[in-house]
């Protein structure tokens, strides 16, 4: 009966010893955090830069794109997902980001003084004398 027990107990620490030996951990990859910005006002772009996702020490190979833009492109408005992969003795190690870009209004054109209505000299003056003499005003309480 202890010899049989032994026997039973010896077996399960050989299995769980070599399953373990023979375990491989995954390939993982680290992409930054989504990202939003704006684009010029006026513009339908955004020039977008990222960091590349980080491998884990299980990956056999640097991480490729396999959708979306490289860093520094220019991305149009809208959200573009970013993915990646990266190859391991236990499968693809993948990541994905998106990148949200929004439309900024365009200026309003600058408004022209019309000819003959441009300020002179006398009315920069006169503004002057008229801003200090408010300023230095005793106003009643």
């Amino acid at each position: 009966m202890l010899v049989r027990k032994i026997q039973t107990l010896l077996a399960i620490v050989l299995l769980s010893a070599t399953t373990s030996a023979f375990a491989q951990s995954a390939c993982t990859l680290t992409c930054p955090s989504d990202i939003s910005t704006n684009t010029p006002p006026g513009g339908d772009a955004a020039i977008v830069d990222y960091a590349f996702p980080i491998a884990s020490a299980e990956c056999t190979a640097a991480p490729v794109q396999t959708a979306g833009l490289p860093p520094g492109s220019s991305f149009p408005v809208g959200t573009t997902m970013n993915c990646f992969s990266a190859p391991g003795p236990s499968g693809n190690g993948t990541c994905c980001f998106a990148v949200t870009v929004a439309a900024t209004a365009a200026l309003p054109p600058a408004t022209p003084i019309p000819a003959g209505r441009a300020p002179t000299w006398w009315m920069l003056a006169g503004l002057t004398v008229l801003a200090a003499a408010l300023a230095l005003f005793r106003w009643p309480r």
